[in-house]
């Protein structure tokens, strides 16, 4: 009973039955089942947000467990005290606990929370940037996830670490294997998790109808709109790489709708500097559609994000507006101003200095374009254009 309050989250209710159950023990004689109790008290405590009295609690479970060689409530208290220290950032401390809970649980064959502990320890450690030592740890225990409850947690850590050390294929079969798991739980978050990472992977791999069935199965099983944001960027990413403009289209109006609604300006930039991107490559009429989707991005981000994150956008356009690829001429491109410069409201004496940052990029990729051939004299216009007192 106590444990169903816990997971209702009524904190205050589920530690006063976890005390009452205790006693209970305590007084048949069950240290076992008190010590146990005693652990699952201290979580109670630590979800209702007082980790320092949790803290308290699961050290007196672990040294009376000690004391007393009921080893797998030891595990289970160190392992329990390694992520409240996790969560107080004392990153050494957690890594002392996990790595004592493991080499317990190694030297008493409990298998279950060598895994449980060992998913712990090799997440802290690719926190802390360790990511070789991480997977080097965690993939001897792949052949016993199945055994877990939670094997989909434990394919989508191993998942992450292979990717983070450049082995996309062994990454794709955990993730897809994660997915697997989740659905036959029916833990629909890690679906979405899994089946967004192997979208990611397929997006590498430049397998864009893979990564499209993959961003809709992760988009049917996240509830969340404002989680659903990035995925849907994805998607239209994708859409785009397909040729698929109608789609895209319908999900750059999605995007929009939300990210306005909910002033995520950093979604609105992003999703115009890809449209951008993807609309330069086209035809005059698409160009000057990018132009727009550009000048929409720099405004977004001067007005929203301030001018530390200017610098990168702006830079990102210039060099896109003058890849030798796709420029176009200069007359073609000087055309293409003038008409960007409709869009914008005749320039006064009060909106003069917005209007000369609003067209830095556009102005100093019209500079840049004579220098395409000659690398060197190329770069050194760019310095001087990042230096110029616009930008500065």
């Amino acid at each position: 009973m106590a444990k169903l309050i816990r997971r209702l989250r009524r904190y205050g209710d589920a530690i006063s039955a976890f005390e009452e159950s205790e006693a209970y023990s305590r007084r048949a004689e069950d240290t076992a089942q008190a010590l146990g109790t005693m652990v699952n008290r201290g979580l109670a405590i630590q979800e209702g947000g007082d980790l320092k009295a949790a803290a308290t609690v699961l050290k007196r479970c672990r040294d009376e467990a000690k004391r007393r060689g009921h080893l797998r409530e030891y595990i289970m208290a160190v392992e329990a005290l390694g992520n409240i220290a996790w969560h107080r950032g004392r990153l050494d401390d957690a890594e002392t606990h996990y790595r004592d809970g493991l080499a317990v649980a190694k030297k008493q064959g409990i298998n279950d929370s060598q895994v449980e502990i060992a998913v712990n320890l090799a997440s802290l450690l690719q926190k802390r940037g360790r990511t070789k030592q991480a997977l080097t740890l965690l993939e001897r225990f792949a052949p016993q996830f199945n055994d877990t409850m939670e094997a989909h947690v434990c394919h989508e850590v191993l998942a992450g670490l292979y990717c983070a050390n450049g082995n996309l294929e062994a990454a794709k079969d955990h993730w897809e294997l994660g997915k697997s798991a989740a659905l036959a739980i029916g833990n629909r978050d890690y679906v979405a998790i899994c089946s967004a990472n192997l979208a990611d992977v397929y997006v590498e791999k430049k397998e864009f109808s893979a990564a499209e069935g993959e961003l809709e199965t992760a988009l049917t099983n996240e509830p969340d709109p404002e989680l659903q944001v990035p995925l849907l960027v994805q998607l239209f990413r994708v859409e785009l790489a397909l040729k698929n403009e109608a789609r895209a289209q319908e999900l750059f109006q999605q995007v929009n709708s939300i990210a306005d609604a909910k002033s995520f300006h950093d979604v609105i930039v992003d999703i115009h500097m890809h449209l951008g991107n993807f609309e330069w490559r086209g035809h005059r009429e698409s160009k000057l559609n990018a132009l727009k989707a550009y000048l929409v991005a720099v405004v977004q981000t001067i007005s929203h994000l301030g001018y530390e994150a200017t610098p990168k956008v702006v830079s990102n356009i210039v060099l896109n507006l003058t890849n030798p690829h796709n420029a176009p001429t200069e007359t073609e491109f000087n055309s293409l101003l003038a008409d960007l410069r409709k869009e914008l409201p005749t320039p006064t004496s009060q909106n003069q200095k917005a209007h000369q940052l609003i067209m830095w990029p556009f102005e100093t990729a019209s500079r840049l374009l004579p220098f395409i051939g000659d690398q060197k004299r190329f770069e050194e216009e760019l310095r001087k254009s990042a230096r110029d007192r616009v930008f500065a």
